[in-house]
């Protein structure tokens, strides 16, 4: 997908708002942190679709008791029960 001047603006705009208000420690640190607010339209796409999926689960029945999966995977894992 082409980058437009709006999305150049709007980068802009964040990257500025962010030099104002915060420590940032490079251009990278700064991308990712844009990237966190501003995802991909294919990963919201994504996204969205695993919460139907999820929503569609739990709608049917589809679902595991939290207590018995979370002791599952402490067993497995060997980690203890928080008290």
């Amino acid at each position: 997908m082409a980058i437009t001047h709006a999305d150049l603006s709007n980068f802009h705009q964040f990257a500025c708002a962010k030099l104002a208000n915060d420590t940032v420690e490079s251009m990278h640190e700064l991308l990712d942190l844009w990237l966190l607010k501003n995802p991909p339209l294919q990963e919201q796409a994504e996204t969205m679709d695993a919460i139907r999926e999820g929503l569609a689960n739990v709608e049917a029945g589809q679902v595991h008791d939290f207590d018995k999966v979370n002791a599952d995977i402490r067993e497995k894992h060997g980690w203890s029960n928080p008290s």
